[in-house]
Formats: C-alpha cells, structure tokens, sequence
C-alpha cells in the first residue's frame, strides 16, 4: 500500500487522537524522557497503619476451608497436583504445557531502552508470562485447601526471587505497563489469602507493599500509549490503578490513582464494547479477560461503596450474552475467535480452555442470574465473594443468544457465522468464517495465533484470510495487512435480510473485503436441524466481468483418521463420522482442485500450498496438526459453490 493511501486509512480506521498518542509515545520513548525521569519516589510511611491492615481491610478474604472442600471436592486432587508442580517451580504459561518459572531476565537495562523488535526466534512474552503471577492461584486454592504452609512459602520465596531479580524500571517485565498493572492484582490477591499464613511475615508484606508502590507508579507514565491502544491494555491497567488505589488509599498518591483507575476503566468500557456487546479487540480470550477484570473492578467499587455507572452496566450486560452465546455448553470451549496470547487473569474453576467459570461470574454480577447450575464452574464466583444460585439468583435458560453473535444448532450441533461491522482494529482477516462443533468437539476450527514475534513462515500468519473457513480470491486476504497487528481497508460485512420467512435455521450475511476486486462475497449457512449443514457461497460481481479468478475456500478440520473421496473429506471421530463435500452449484467453474494439507506438507492432492497451513495453534506458543481441506478453482463470477457436512452418529 502506498504511502498516501496508508496515511489516509490510518487516518480514518485509527482517527486522529490515537496516532497523536501515539506518536508522542515513541517520541518520548526514542529521546529518553522515560529513563530521564528516574526512579519514583518511596512509599511514603504511615506507621499508624501495618503492612497486615493494608491487606486485611482490601476485602478479599480467606475462605473457610470446609465450605471450599465440599462445594468443589472433585477438583482437590487437581489442585493439589497443579500447585506440586508450582512448588517445583513448574507451570503451564498460556494455559498450555508445563515449563519452568523463570522470573531472572538476563536483559537489566532500562525498559525503555528494550527493543520491540526482538531477535529472531525471541518472543518477549515468554519472559512475562511467569512474571504475570497467575501460578499464585493454584498455591492460594492448594493453601485453602489443606493449610499447608509450604505453598504460601513458596510464594514468598518466588515474590523475593523476583523483586531482587527485577528492580524498579529495568529488564522487560517493566517494558508493558499491562504487564505490571497485571502483577499489582495477583500480588494484592496472594497478600490477601496468604495473610493468615506465618509464613507472611510483617517484613515481608512490607516488601510486597513496596512492590505494589513501585509497580503503580510505572502505569501513569504511558497510560497515552494506552489509550492511543485503546484496547485491554487500557483496560487493566486502569484496574491496576484502581487496585493501589485502595491499597494506598489513606496517602494522596493513592487517591490520584483509585481516580484516575476510575476515569480510565470506565471510558474504556463505554468506548471498547458495542452496543451489542462486542468487545473491540474481536477475541474470545480477550473478550473474557475484559470481564474478567471487570468482575474484579466491579467487586472492589462495590467495596468501596462506588457503583457502575448505568452505561458501563449496560455495556457489560451485553458483553456477557455476547461470550455466552459463544461457548460450547457441552464442553465449556468457544470458538478460538481472533488473538489468543494465553490471557487468563484469574485462573479459578476450570483450566484455561473453559469459560464456564467466568460467564458464571460475569452473569451474576451484570445480569443479576447464574448462567449454569451449580457446579466446579462457581469456584471464581466463591473467591470473590459472589453469591451462589439461590432463588435470587436463579439460572438462565440455555443457550444464550446475542444479536451480535449468529448462531444456529443444538446443544449437540451448532456452528456460527462470523459478520462483524469493525468499530476497532481486527485481530484477523476472517469475515464469513464459520465453526462447526457437535458433541463438545470443534470439528470446523478456527487456527487461532500461534505468536506474534515467530519466524517466517509462522509470523502471525494464521491471522491471514486462506487459513479460516472462508472464501479466498485471487489468493487476497480480506484486508490490507499493514503491520503486525493493523489490518487497514478493513472489510466490513452486514446480514442478508432477504431470506424466505420460512427458514428459521438459515443465516445469511455478505462482506466488502473484495471491493478492489470487483466482487461481494455472500455466504449462508444453513441447518436442518438434525446432522447436516450446508454452507453455500457466491460471488457476485460489482461491475460486469469477463474474465477468471481463482478461489479457495478451506476447511480446517481436526486431525483425525481421515479418506478424500473426489471433493469429500470424511474425518473419523470417537463418537461417528464427520464428512464435508464441497460442490459447485452455478456459474462457469473449471480446474476443480482439492487438496489436502497436514502440519504444513500436501498430503493429498496436488498444486501450491503454504506451510502454515494445516496447523491449529489452542493457546499461545503452541502448534497442534491441523487438516486444511481446500478446494480450489478457476470461475468466470458469478458463481455459487455448496460446502455440505455431513455428521453420522456410531451405531448405539
């Protein structure tokens, strides 16, 4: 894209009060300003106060060991071995496989001086995910549990390691104010529980508090890079404003941020989530770590006697039904929909990939009625001091619908229908991608992210246009990659309201990705309400064409037993078979090409392909086998093309 036409998107999609914050982020970061300034000062002393008041008055409070053994029994063992492995210094970053907790960064300089273009093979969130501190939940649920003092000891020991091995403002887990905003809750969290523990010494919760001093007196410095990000950096790091806030709340540096926390949270809210409750960053994960950190907002204004405004209530009342209406209720899961970086604030009630246990919070809070009966998934309600379901609190009916969220099925067989009008930055090209799963089992998967810094050929590809379930022409993403994270000349997509009025189970919608090309990609799904499901695109052209394209449209299965049969692919699951037959209906259709393309290698069929196809990345930093079931052609649009799956249940 040249010059004057990036300038004049940027311009229009960003506006220009964020590439104005921006800009004098990076002026300031390049001239040294950040490193000018110098430490910030000490916590002033207040010795009418002791370190065990600030956190015995936050109002997180430790359990009662018994009420937490017999609402969730059937999850000690799974704690207990997941906080073992954390006194061995083991945990799972991102949600995915054990790895060691290194909280040492070899890098001492000061942040500001951290390149943000990190040698090859080097991914910085690497280095933040142990100093994110999210291991300290299995310690404090191990320590409620049993009331052995080897957990709470292990966290001292690993919170000294990391303040000794980290001062103020050096090495990269100072370099993101989100990352910092991020510890000042897990820390706040842990003083809380473990206040009870002698281990928690009057020495040592002073060390803590000073860490938290330190640590919030580092957000406002770049809360315009922030803001110009307008995204859940803003967002939790107004939380962790907030937090200090109440912690410090007797000294006037306090008061500034509990204000400031609560000016910032708030305008995100309102600005960052639609009116249907789509959150701007177009992410699952994302959108769950934004309720997540409301929840935790929400209960300590509660605290405070502060409440919502209506419109941040209102905004996150839709922002509930949205993540709702998303997930599997079978198994917990959700479409992994845009940027998935391993987020997960409070790992409380369910591992990483179950989002049960944060609708069940978020429901209670912002819609007034638990989302799912009782069951392991109440556990982050219980740590916060949310009430269970009662009779005033009754349960939802599922599922739960959003208008923003186009959803058809059964709790068996269900699939969506990506349209998005973007309000923000896209995270992926992926307008008309569709995900299909039946008995808990994503069997049409979105690839997810991978990383963001990875070598070629997996440098934030899987955010590209041929690796979703979609329509690819002329080999063109949908939108104009114009950095890591900016999509520009985004494609704006809308539903198809002509459908005939005796078709409840049919959604059908169309996007403008393809403008420059002459084309409108129409797609409709449709299901017939037992075990088949028809996806039907067109191509329909703007101006009178001539001439042939090429198209693709993918289908990212599991990696299953699998046999190709012409244009059929049949995937064998535990529980019956999956197949997908992909047709041509009308138009002028030549040089029909099916491939099949497993972890980056053509296994079936033959032409081009790429090797970050055929790869599903469930959290951040992990690849998992994948098959990309393409189907390939040259047309003279318009054209109409049928995807049928098929779902064959094994004999009972």
């Amino acid at each position: 894209m040249k010059l004057t036409k990036k300038t004049y998107y940027l311009l229009k999609e960003l506006g220009g009060r964020s590439l104005f914050l921006y800009g004098v982020y990076r002026l300031a970061l390049k001239s040294g300003f950040f490193q000018a300034i110098g430490r910030p000062k000490q916590r002033p002393a207040n010795p009418h106060i002791k370190p065990s008041e600030r956190f015995s008055g936050f109002g997180i409070s430790f359990p009662e060991s018994n009420a937490l053994q017999n609402l969730f029994p059937e999850n000690i063992h799974e704690v207990l071995e997941e906080a073992e492995n954390i006194l061995g210094s083991r945990f799972r970053p991102y949600g995915g496989n054990i790895d060691k907790i290194n909280l040492c960064p070899p890098i001492s300089q000061h942040w500001s001086r951290i390149s943000d273009k990190p040698a090859q093979g080097a991914d910085i969130k690497d280095t933040w995910e142990p100093a994110r501190f999210a291991w300290i939940y299995p310690l404090c649920r191990a320590y409620a549990f049993t009331g052995d003092e080897k957990y709470p000891e292990k966290f001292w020991q690993l919170a000294e390691e990391f303040i000794h091995c980290n001062p103020i403002n050096r090495g990269a887990n100072w370099a993101s104010a989100q990352e910092v905003a991020i510890r000042i809750i897990a820390f706040t969290f842990a003083g809380c529980i473990l206040l009870r523990s002698p281990a928690s010494s009057e020495e040592r919760l002073n060390l803590l508090l000073d860490s938290v001093f330190e640590h919030a007196s580092r957000i406002p410095l770049t809360l315009f890079y922030a803001r110009a990000q307008n995204n859940n950096h803003l967002l939790v790091e107004a939380a962790g404003l907030l937090t200090a806030g109440i912690l410090f709340f007797d000294l006037s540096v306090g008061q500034k941020w509990f204000q400031l926390g609560w000016k910032w949270f708030h305008s995100a809210i309102t600005e960052q989530i639609s009116d249907q409750g789509v959150y701007i960053q177009q992410s699952t994960n994302y959108h769950r770590l934004m309720l997540q950190t409301s929840a935790w907002v929400y209960q300590l204004s509660n605290q405070q006697n502060m409440p919502f405004p209506d419109k941040s209530l209102e905004k996150l009342s839709q922002a509930v039904l949205w993540l709702a209406a998303q997930i599997d209720i079978l198994s917990g899961k959700a479409p992994n929909l845009g940027h998935n970086d391993g987020a997960y604030l409070m790992p409380l009630g369910g591992d990483f990939t179950d989002y049960r246990p944060t609708i069940q919070t978020v429901s209670r809070l912002f819609l007034g009625r638990s989302a799912f009966p009782a069951g392991h998934w109440d556990e982050n309600s219980f740590w916060l001091g949310i009430p269970s379901a009662s009779s005033s609190c009754p349960s939802l009916d599922l599922p739960i619908g959003s208008p923003a969220v186009h959803k058809l099925g059964s709790p068996i067989t269900w699939a969506t229908l990506r349209a998005e009008k973007f309000f923000g930055r896209p995270a992926h090209a992926d307008q008309l991608h569709v995900d299909i799963w039946w008995h808990g089992k994503n069997i049409a998967l979105d690839p997810g992210t991978y990383r963001y810094t990875a070598p070629p050929p997996f440098d934030n590809t899987l955010a590209g246009t041929s690796v979703h379930n979609t329509l690819n022409i002329e080999q063109q993403d949908q939108m104009v990659k114009a950095g890591r994270f900016l999509w520009l000349r985004r494609a704006q997509a809308e539903i198809v309201q002509n459908l005939p009025a005796d078709t409840p189970h049919r959604v059908a919608a169309q996007h403008n990705g393809y403008h420059s090309l002459g084309f409108i990609h129409q797609r409709e799904l449709c299901w017939d309400g037992q075990n088949t499901w028809e996806i039907i695109d067109q191509v329909i052209p703007e101006t009178k064409h001539n001439h042939f394209c090429s198209f693709a449209i993918q289908w990212l299965l599991p990696d299953w037993p699998w046999t190709l049969t012409g244009q059929q692919l049949r995937i064998q699951l535990p529980f019956g078979a999956a197949a997908v037959a992909v047709h041509p209906v009308e138009g002028e259709i030549t040089e029909i090409t099916p491939q099949v393309v497993r972890a980056g290698e053509l296994v079936a069929g033959h032409g081009d392909w790429q090797p970050f196809w055929g790869w599903t990345s469930p959290t951040y930093g992990q690849l998992s086998p994948a098959l990309s079931f393409r189907i390939e052609f040259k047309a003279r649009p318009p054209v109409k093309i049928s995807s049928i799956w098929t779902l064959e249940e094994n004999p009972s």
